[in-house]
């Protein structure tokens, strides 16, 4: 059989039906279809605990250099949490002081880097405890979402029974995913006051926020826990500070105002209008943020700033 020149380059019926518009569309379709198939699966993975947990080791130059912040040296502290892991925690005390803060920090780093926050504290006239999760710092174990929560109410079980403070005199205080620790904290123990520093409404709500993919999907895909914390302050009973940077793009005010909107009574929200997530403390919003500590630490919590 002879193929004339004009059939070898003549296009093959395959190739004229492959890129048709229907064809296309269906394979565009078919692309995003796997693609949001897929997403579920990755945010069931280690991969996604990942991404959100930040985990620093241990530094002893800024460990001292916390210590310099506050003007105050730290008595080391160790509890175990649920798994048997060995929690680190700085405590700084203030003599004579009746309130303890519990703080739960955010998702990056460890107490070292919390000392301007304990320093303002202190200076109100709290003491401070200070821990790091599982996995941070000086903390055993491997850093989990679901270990963040165990880890939180074992800090408390530890000031509640081994230092001997009172549930009232208790003030938990959560930054940013540490609010979420708050939160669960406060839930399930008793305690004086509630304060969530730049804290996520629930891990759902800033994913959507910050990545367009994943707005279509309703919370149930998320895996847990989803500190949801919008839902868990409508059964705490404390006094309750929320605290934001109006330039915070991290944590809006909007979302700010939806974890406030949902809390009980009695209850302040504090916008500090020159921060961002990570500088609340700095120039007049130092101010305003002590006062806005000093709310819950002394008892005067109503209304909004």
């Amino acid at each position: 059989m002879t193929v004339s020149g004009a059939e070898l380059h003549r296009p093959s019926l395959w190739r004229l039906q492959k890129w048709t518009p229907k064809r296309t569309a269906g394979l565009i379709l078919f692309s995003f279809s796997l693609f949001y198939l897929i997403v579920p699966i990755v945010l069931h993975t280690a991969f996604y605990q990942k991404v959100i947990l930040m985990p620093f080791p241990a530094s002893e130059n800024e460990y001292n250099q916390a210590d310099r912040t506050t003007g105050k040296k730290h008595e080391d502290c160790f509890f175990t949490n649920a798994n048997h892991d060995k929690l680190h925690a700085f405590l700084w005390r203030v003599p004579g002081a009746k309130k303890i803060v519990i703080y739960h920090h955010g998702n990056a780093g460890n107490i070292a880097n919390r000392g301007p926050a304990a320093a303002a504290i202190l200076a109100i006239g709290a003491s401070v405890f200070a821990y790091d999760y599982r996995g941070y710092g000086k903390s055993t174990g491997e850093a989990t979402l679901e270990g963040l929560l165990d880890d939180g109410t074992a800090a408390y079980d530890y000031v509640r029974n081994e230092l001997k403070y009172a549930p009232d005199d208790i003030v938990n205080y959560g930054e940013s995913i540490g609010a979420g620790v708050a939160c669960n904290a406060a839930s399930k123990r008793p305690t004086g006051g509630l304060i969530l520093q730049s804290g996520i409404p629930s891990l759902p709500i800033v994913g959507r926020d910050h990545f367009a993919f994943l707005r279509p999907y309703p919370d149930f895909f998320f895996p847990s826990p989803r500190m949801d914390n919008v839902a868990l302050v409508h059964g705490i009973h404390c006094p309750i500070v929320v605290i934001n940077g109006a330039k915070d793009t991290t944590v809006t005010v909007e979302m700010a105002h939806l974890i406030y909107n949902n809390a009980n009574e009695p209850k302040q929200l504090f916008i500090l209008k020159d921060s961002g997530h990570n500088s609340i403390l700095s120039g007049d919003d130092l101010r305003v943020y002590i006062k806005a500590v000093r709310t819950v630490i002394g008892g005067t919590t109503s209304g909004a700033t």
